[in-house]
């Protein structure tokens, strides 16, 4: 009786229940909590995917903020840079570890983690308030060249 009913709840949620990340045109939105923050621009979230009474599934994943670039903590062009990636990562750090948030996916990003957008309980984007608090630079992702850091 328990793999029959094992059977079918994964059978419901793998046709019925989008995914996180999976393409279905639009972007997936889950409410989550930021559970560790990686670097500047770059936090490790955990969402439920499928609620079934008692039953939760969780997924945690890294996601890379969009449209912003903040310094490089490890790959640093120069020291100031590393200086200030980890200032970025502080502050991050301070205002967001263990905060309810919602999540928005958009979509993958270069090296495999999810880019997409976290939103505040303020309504704020995190990448809009990076950029406010001065540790993060607007960035489409797309241009050859980051922002420079060193100078």
């Amino acid at each position: 009786m328990r793999l029959w009913s094992y059977t079918l709840s994964l059978a419901f949620l793998v046709t019925a229940m989008p995914m996180a990340g999976q393409a279905t045109g639009l972007p997936q939105e889950y409410p989550a909590v930021v559970t560790r923050v990686l670097d500047g621009d770059t936090v490790e979230v955990e969402f439920e995917v499928y609620r079934l009474g008692p039953r939760v599934m969780k997924v945690t994943e890294r996601l890379r903020l969009s449209g912003v670039q903040a310094p490089e903590i490890r790959r640093a062009d120069c020291a100031a840079e590393a200086s200030a990636g980890a200032a970025a990562q502080a502050w991050l750090t301070a205002q967001i570890t263990g905060q309810n948030v919602r999540v928005i996916i958009l979509g993958p990003e270069k090296y495999g983690r999810a880019r997409g957008d976290v939103i505040l309980a303020s309504g704020m984007r995190l990448s809009d308030a990076l950029i406010a608090a001065g540790h993060a630079a607007p960035w489409d992702g797309r241009s050859a060249s980051r922002p420079d850091f060193c100078s």
